[in-house]
């Protein structure tokens, strides 16, 4: 059904997603189409979402067009992106390249929205826009958000249990844009494993206790940058984070994200910061593949160190070539002992083509 607006002519599509916050709408507006966000009009986190959004301009944050209000309702119009990380993650696994992308995109928001001071409060997967032909993503709803300020105090009940972070949980009054990077470091875990890293089930407390499986106990120092008084949890470390994402991402996304998760909001990097991280250097795919075919040799898997050698051949045939050249060159004299290993096992596969054209040539040299 076509509906007005002064001027402007809108036609609602469909629902896209409806919750206590309200409803989102797909419309279409002179043939293009938008997302329309319908809140009660008193809200206050409602108008303050209208006066946020208003301000923002960056291409990892969704982009405002336009606002009204009718009757009770507040309706805000937003870019439309087909799909939700939530959404994709449920019957598609990111590339790693393609995660890369994301993660930066993740952070890239962040960071913008830092110099800002604004909080987003919700980070979690449901609120990252995906656009999988792309790579786009975009953060999103901003019902929550708030531009913090040294001298206000702020409520500690936002961010859904799973992605809040410890101080949220200790019900801090005073908090930082440090507990967005928790959320989203939660966030980039299940994107790349497909579950939720810490499963808390029905309270504050137990969420906190299946954070302390991974970081142990908070110290009294700990406590004191969360700005919350001490209190006596007993938590024991169970495991490493690299046990829970081994085998589903680089070591220097693990490594980026250890950094990320610690109890001092002080001590946790900054978008900024995690721009500048390894992970996102030209080299990491490199360093990881040439990672897996160093393991696959030690197993004696002869069809592993294939299969990693075309990926690494894949991902880097295009880029980096000079990078791949040296390398190559390394992994050539290590493949040549290994295939000549005292055994006398001779039946390792040859290198398939184009593998056989380049790196043979350099194991025969």
């Amino acid at each position: 059904m076509i509906q007005e607006k002064g001027d402007m002519k809108y036609e609602i599509s469909g629902k896209i997603a409806s919750g206590a916050f309200g409803i989102v709408w797909r419309v279409l507006i002179d043939g293009n189409e938008y997302a329309m966000k319908t809140v009660k009009q008193n809200d206050n986190y409602a108008q303050r979402e209208e006066q946020l959004m208003q301000k923002l301009n960056h291409p990892n944050i969704v982009t405002y067009v336009n606002s009204w209000v009718s009757k009770s309702s507040l309706h805000l119009v937003m870019e439309c992106v087909s799909s939700t990380v939530k959404e994709y993650i449920k019957t598609n696994t990111f590339s790693i390249e393609s995660l890369r992308q994301a993660v930066h995109g993740i952070f890239s928001g962040l960071a913008y929205l830092d110099t800002l001071h604004i909080c987003h409060r919700d980070i979690k997967p449901d609120n990252i826009l995906y656009e999988p032909d792309t790579n786009d993503v975009k953060i999103c709803d901003f019902g929550c958000a708030k531009e913090l300020k040294d001298d206000e105090l702020n409520t500690f009940y936002v961010c859904s249990r799973y992605y809040r972070a410890p101080e949220l949980l200790l019900q801090a009054r005073k908090y930082t844009t440090a507990v967005d990077m928790w959320s989203a470091a939660c966030t980039i875990c299940e994107m790349t494993t497909q579950k939720v890293l810490f499963h808390g089930t029905d309270s504050e407390n137990h969420q906190f206790s299946e954070i302390s499986k991974l970081l142990g106990a908070p110290t009294q120092f700990d406590y004191l940058r969360m700005n919350v008084p001490r209190h006596r949890f007993h938590g024991k470390k169970t495991y490493e984070l690299k046990e829970v994402m081994y085998g589903h991402a680089q070591y220097e996304l693990i490594d980026l994200l250890s950094q990320i998760f610690v109890y001092n909001p002080e001590k946790r990097l900054k978008a900024v910061d995690a721009l500048n991280h390894i992970y996102f250097s030209s080299l990491s795919i490199l360093d990881y593949c040439i990672h897996d075919v160093r393991e696959c040799m030690q197993n004696g898997d002869s069809l592993g160190v294939e299969k990693c050698i075309k990926h690494m051949y894949s991902l880097m045939e295009e880029k980096h070539k000079d990078e791949l050249d040296v390398q190559e060159k390394l992994l050539a004299i290590e493949y040549k002992a290994w295939i000549n290993n005292p055994d006398g096992q001779s039946g390792r596969s040859k290198w398939p083509s184009p593998i056989a054209g380049v790196f043979s040539r350099i194991v025969q040299s």
